[in-house]
């Protein structure tokens, strides 16, 4: 599946309870996929796209429609893809359509009672905090991007399965980021394009495929791409401590000239003068926006410390 690029598999780990987890959590470093651990959830055993068409259809949703197969999807902008839509319309669009369609990254704020069916708690480190829950529904074929998350992220596959593909943090320099969102990569290992990008083909990675009832631990930091091979569904749930602005300076770093460059140009522009950003499918804030927001915070802070 990826082809010309040095991979080992995922770790597979069995739990015989959700509690070992977060016991084996609590000092994890690298990616694991864990067996065993969802056998108790109500999700696993009821969630479908026509349950959620059939309860909560009325309900309306952000999506991203006509998704190409290859190309990293942060290169494409939000405004050419994003549709709203009632729950019930995408899971008949999904039966449909002919390109890939994704619900991205919906907060289960939305939608407090799912929280009911899965169980994330018992297998958080502890003192690692409450973790953000979110819900992630598509077709075959949708792509997440090679990226990586500033918190660590558990990953619950409900419903089909997903291919992974994981890269360290340390190999960040290879792996091309977005000038303006260092947080995203511009490579696609389904398609490597080694003449674009020809310092990815040293990258060395880690490949797996998660089945319904599995969960994917993926650190902080840890770039992943992942791909559906079915229509699919997944709850995840980020937690414990944010990246700090080092590390995110670091990736910058790894960026080069380049990045800086971008970085600094935003945090001025977007940052102090107010600008509007470009809006990239599936992204966040530019990182000169976020180190902007960071820095005047710790100001604030400052200036006006809590007298708790």
């Amino acid at each position: 599946m990826y082809h010309d690029i040095d991979c080992q598999p995922i770790p597979r780990v069995s739990f015989q309870t959700p509690r070992e987890l977060g016991v084996y959590l609590a000092n994890a470093k690298r990616p694991i996929i864990g067996i065993g651990l969802l056998n108790s959830w109500k999700a696993l055993q009821e969630w479908t796209p026509s349950y959620f068409a059939k309860h909560y259809g009325n309900l309306e949703v952000g999506a991203a429609v006509d998704l190409p197969a290859t190309g990293s999807p942060y290169a494409l902008r939000s405004i050419d893809h994003g549709r709203k839509m009632k729950l019930a319309e995408f899971v008949d669009f999904m039966d449909s359509a002919s390109k890939a369609c994704y619900i991205h990254q919906m907060s289960l704020t939305k939608l407090p009672e799912l929280v009911r069916d899965i169980d994330f708690e018992v297998m958080l480190p502890s003192g690692s905090g409450q973790g953000m829950f979110y819900l992630w529904l598509g077709s075959s074929g949708t792509r997440s991007g090679l990226h990586f998350d500033r918190f660590d992220n558990i990953n619950a596959q409900i419903f089909g399965k997903k291919s992974v593909f994981l890269v360290s943090p340390d190999q960040a320099g290879k792996l091309y980021p977005f000038k303006d969102n260092v947080e995203k990569s511009q490579f696609d290992p389904d398609n490597p394009q080694f003449n674009l990008f020809p310092r990815a083909r040293s990258v060395q990675a880690y490949i797996g495929i998660i089945e319904p009832g599995e969960v994917l631990f993926i650190p902080k930091l840890w770039w992943h791409h992942i791909r559906s091979l079915a229509p699919a569904i997944n709850v995840n749930c980020w937690y414990g401590e944010h990246i700090s602005l080092m590390d995110m300076l670091r990736v910058v770093n790894k960026g080069g000239l380049s990045c800086w460059s971008q970085v600094i140009k935003d945090f001025v522009f977007c940052g102090l003068l107010g600008q509007k950003a470009k809006e990239r499918l599936f992204s966040d804030t530019p990182t000169g926006i976020f180190l902007f927001n960071v820095l005047t915070a710790g100001i604030k802070r400052y200036l006006h410390p809590s007298r708790d």
